[in-house]
This record gives C-alpha cells, structure tokens and sequence, in this order.
C-alpha cells in the first residue's frame, strides 16, 4: 500500500475539533436542560460522480484510466452516479439560546449502487461499471431556528465533520471485447460538510417533527491500489494499478422526530 501519511494528517487534525464540540455538548450545562435526540430517516439523491486516477503519472504501478483522450474527446474516466440510497441518523443537541441549537450525529447509509460507463478508446460497444458503496459520517451541525409562520418553524442548519466511505470491487463489463474488468474496493476518510433547510411542527409539549432538505459533500470515494482482474476467453491477467478517486455528493430528504428532556 502507498504511504497515506500527507493526506491523513489534515484529516487527524479534524478530529479535535469534534471532540472539543462533543465535549461542548456533554458539559455546557450541569443537567440536561435545553438537551434532545434525534432519529431520523431520509433518502439522498446522489449527483454526478467521476472516477479517475489518482496520479496517472506513477512509475510503480499502471493507471487504470492512463489520462488519455477517450472516445468521447474527454480525459478517460467513469462517469456516472449513485443513485437514490436510503439512511438514517441519530443524535444529540442542545439548545444553546431559543434560536440556536448545536447538534452532533451519527448517520449511515448502508448501499448506494453504482452504475456508469466508462470511454476508452479503440472499445467498440458498451462500457457499463457497477460498484456498492456504504457510508457512515459524523457531523457537528449549527441550527437556526427562525421566526414561527402559523404552526411551523422554519430552520436552517450547517455542519461538519468526517465521513467514512467504503466501496466495494468495481465490476467493469465490455461486450464488444468479451472482456469483464475487476477493480479493488477500497476505503477513505475524508471531511464532510452539510447544509440544510426546513421546518418544525410541535407534536407535544417535548417532541417535535422535523423535514429537511439536505445537500451533503462526502469528500472522495477511493478505490485502493491492488490487482486488477482481466479475464477474456483466452486469457485471464491481473495487472496492479493506483488508486481511483471520485467526488461523492448529493441532496435528500429527512424526516425526524426531535424529543426534549
């Protein structure tokens, strides 16, 4: 494996902050006044995603897309897109005045699927790429609860914090060759951040019903550098290739049930 030491050492200094925000939570009041949890449920709509090399320029080791002009006059690449993915979350918050809230949760959306096509060159007929992918994230969010219209409060929300993504082996079929393409899975930890808007309806004197709309930047999804797969009906290769990288966002909707102490 490649040394990962530069890229992981701003993502460590990340981790003091949200402890220091999570200790904020437990200790900012000596009872549990102005304290609640949240679950919730939503669906994230995932955008545009690109998978290229990391460093096609690597000595050591094949790229798998080499940074040439596919068939399409672009860089080779995968592009396609995630899909719809189910999640869900629970956390903790504390009111810090009657309009701010400070909240830290956990979320994990256990598959989001793949599917894309990728453009070489000189590869007559379709290009499709599958993958699986799981995420689980913990994010430091800021609420802001606006001025009530009739029985609603509106709110909007902006958070941070880290994101863990893992994708599995990344299958890539290529009829016209009679050729299917096996690609390494892999991990990344990156930073994530949030921005949300929606609105409140009290249930009872403690709970409250909440639906947001939310945008997510996960960061990168990585796969790692390993062996390749190439099997054709003549011959059966494995190759070892860098690393492949791509950008993971996307929108959804939550709803949730929100309990005061």
């Amino acid at each position: 494996m490649p040394n990962r030491t530069p890229a992981a050492a701003p993502r460590r200094r990340l981790i003091l902050p949200l402890l220091m925000a999570a200790l904020l939570l437990s200790c900012a009041s000596a009872h549990a006044e102005g304290f609640y949890v949240r679950a919730a449920l939503g669906v994230d709509w995932t955008r545009e995603t690109r998978f290229r090399d990391v460093d096609p320029t690597r000595g050591d080791v094949a790229a798998l897309y080499g940074g040439v002009t596919g068939i399409d006059g672009k860089p080779t690449q995968t592009v396609g897109d995630f899909g719809a993915g189910a999640g869900f979350s629970l956390g903790l918050g504390r009111a810090l005045t009657p309009a701010l809230r400070l909240e830290a949760a956990i979320a994990h959306r256990p598959e989001l699927a793949f599917e894309g096509d990728a453009n070489y060159r000189r590869t007559p007929g379709s290009q499709s790429v599958t993958a699986d992918l799981s995420t689980t994230s913990v994010i430091l969010t800021a609420w802001l609860d606006l001025p009530r219209i009739g029985g609603l409060r509106p709110f909007i929300g902006l958070g941070g914090g880290l994101s863990h993504a893992r994708i599995g082996r990344t299958l890539m079929r290529f009829p016209g060759l009679s050729q299917t393409t096996t690609v390494p899975g892999g991990r990344s930890l990156n930073f994530a951040w949030t921005a949300s808007a929606g609105v409140a309806k009290p249930l009872t004197e403690r709970l409250t019903l909440d639906v947001a709309w939310r945008y997510i930047d996960s960061g990168d999804v990585e796969t790692d550098q390993g062996d390749i797969r190439v099997l054709r009906p003549d011959r059966d290769l494995s190759i070892l290739i860098g690393e492949t990288r791509a950008r993971l966002t996307g929108h959804g909707v939550w709803v949730s049930l929100r309990y005061a102490f």
